[in-house]
């Protein structure tokens, strides 16, 4: 069976839970064209730090097949390529009063035996009191970031069901949960 771990890192996690409370005074991210995404990052601007949620490709086994897949990380380090970005800057100046850390646990089964284990961070979502901003992942092998702002915005995330009704090879069924850890 392969396993694949996908999730932000412990570390990253703490990086999160330590900016609850504090002021995020704006992102920084590509001009909005025809989505709402940001190719490969997306900095977070606080009262007292900057921090960078990079979504960059690796090679990898991923069911089956080699892949190039995105994944996510989160910096206080800006990496060469974003000085070259023509990003905009969207003021926030609302002070993160939680942040939800959105996982997923992606199971592919061959009959009765297990292939495929992968665990995923699908997304974040920062609640600003009066209103959510929210980061996804919206496609295994995309470094786009989905960005956006409302209210209740888990409900706009890319449906469990999306995962396993996908077009799978005869003999293959997914299995896709998803859990929400606050991190205040």
């Amino acid at each position: 069976m392969t396993s694949i771990n996908l999730c932000l890192t412990s570390h990253e996690i703490e990086i999160l839970r330590s900016m609850v409370g504090k002021k995020l005074v704006s992102i920084q991210h590509d001009t909005f064209r025809y989505t709402n995404t940001s190719l490969e990052a997306v900095a977070l601007h606080l009262e007292d730090a900057t921090y960078y949620l990079y979504s960059l490709t690796e090679v990898m086994d991923f069911y089956g097949d080699t892949e190039e897949v995105a994944r996510w990380s989160l910096q206080a380090g800006k990496k060469d390529f974003i000085d070259a970005k023509d990003w905009i800057v969207s003021p926030i100046d609302e002070t993160i009063r939680d942040i939800r850390l959105v996982q997923e646990h992606q199971e592919v089964f061959d009959g009765e035996e297990q292939t495929d284990d992968v665990l995923v961070t699908r997304g974040l979502i920062f609640d600003l009191g009066d209103r959510e901003l929210s980061f996804e992942k919206a496609a295994w092998f995309s470094e786009d970031i989905y960005i956006q702002k409302g209210q209740n915005l888990i409900s706009t995330f890319t449906r469990t069901s999306d995962f396993e009704e996908d077009d799978w090879p005869d003999g293959l069924t997914a299995k896709c949960t998803r859990s929400i850890l606050t991190l205040t």
